[in-house]
């Protein structure tokens, strides 16, 4: 039983909605906070700090699957190299291009 190790084990509770695709969360951006170079041949890309990463999925070994914006090359990283960048989401155009959107621009 979860609660003769913890209070309460609705803390360690999270959401799957991400990890199995919902098609209504906004897309999870974040941004490289150091380097990840010479990645190995398992499917890792390459970035530098200030990248902008959109998450596809989350690896329960310390990995993330997305694509680097900067190179537009799909790949794995590791996910204590990047922080969460939450005021950054995608929309879509009519002609079915994507563009970015700060939140902080829809304020004017």
């Amino acid at each position: 039983m979860m609660q003769t190790n913890r209070l309460d084990g609705a803390d360690d509770a999270f959401s799957l909605d991400h990890s199995y695709g919902d098609p209504y969360e906004k897309n999870l951006f974040q941004q490289a906070v150091y380097s990840h170079g010479d990645p190995s041949d398992s499917g890792e890309f390459h970035m530098n700090p200030g990248d902008l990463i959109a998450l596809t999925t989350k690896n329960f070994n310390g990995t993330y699957f997305g694509e680097n914006q900067a190179t537009l090359v799909y790949g794995y990283y590791p996910s204590y190299k990047v922080k969460p960048h939450p005021d950054i989401f995608v929309t879509a155009k009519q002609d079915n291009t994507q563009q970015f959107v700060h939140e902080a621009d829809d304020e004017d």
